[in-house]
C-alpha cells in the first residue's frame, strides 16, 4: 500500500477544498469522500478541523494575495497545519493561486455588463440662433447585457473628460 507524505496529503486535501469552493466541483470532493481519499489515517474529528483550518487558511490567501515567499509565517498562525505540511501547502498556493483568483473573478458580477458602444456626432445645421450652430453634441448609446439600452448626448468638454477617465481607468488595468 502506497503511503503519501502528509506534505502531499495537505496538498490534496487544499486541491479538494478549493475545486469545490472555487470551482464548484461537489462530486467527490465533501469531507467525507476526502477523508476516505487522503487522510485515511485521521480521525473524523480531527480531519473535520483541519479541513475548516484549510478552508480558512485558503480563503485569508486569496484575501491577503499571500507571496509564496510568506507561506511559512502566514501558516504559523494555523495549529492544524503543522511543520511538515506546509510545503504541500505551498505547493499548492504556487500551482493555484492564479486559477483561483481567475475562478473568483469569472463568478463575480456586481450588476449589468456593458455589451456594446455606439455613437454618432449631432451637428445643428437648422436653427434660429447662430450659437446652437457651434456646439455639437456626441450621442451615446451603451448596450447592457439585460438588452437595456442607455442613451445620451454630451458636448465636447463633456465627451473630453469622458476620454480622460477611460484611459485612467485604462491605464490601471493594463498596470493591474
Amino acid at each position: 500500500l502506497f503511503r503519501m507524505d502528509v506534505g502531499r496529503q495537505l496538498m490534496a486535501l487544499c486541491v479538494g477544498v478549493s475545486r469545490r469552493t472555487y470551482f464548484g466541483e461537489e462530486d467527490g470532493m465533501g469531507n467525507s469522500d476526502l477523508h476516505q481519499q487522503v487522510f485515511t489515517d485521521m480521525e473524523k474529528l480531527d480531519f473535520e478541523g483541519l479541513v475548516d483550518e484549510v478552508e480558512s487558511a485558503i480563503k485569508a490567501a486569496v484575501n491577503s494575495d499571500l507571496n509564496l515567499t510568506q507561506t511559512d509565517t502566514f501558516l504559523a498562525n494555523y495549529a492544524k497545519i503543522t511543520e511538515e505540511m506546509r510545503p504541500g501547502f505551498a505547493r499548492f498556493w504556487k500551482s493555484n493561486k492564479l486559477k483561483i483568483i481567475g475562478a473568483i473573478s469569472e463568478n463575480t458580477v456586481w450588476s449589468k455588463q456593458l455589451e456594446g458602444v455606439s455613437w454618432r456626432v449631432d451637428v445643428v445645421t437648422h436653427t434660429s440662433t447662430q450659437e446652437e450652430l457651434q456646439h455639437p453634441t456626441a450621442v451615446m448609446e451603451l448596450k447592457l447585457s439585460d438588452n437595456e439600452n442607455i442613451n445620451f448626448e454630451m458636448d465636447c468638454d463633456t465627451a473630453g473628460l469622458l476620454h480622460k477617465k477611460l484611459s485612467a481607468a485604462l491605464n490601471s488595468l493594463e498596470n493591474a
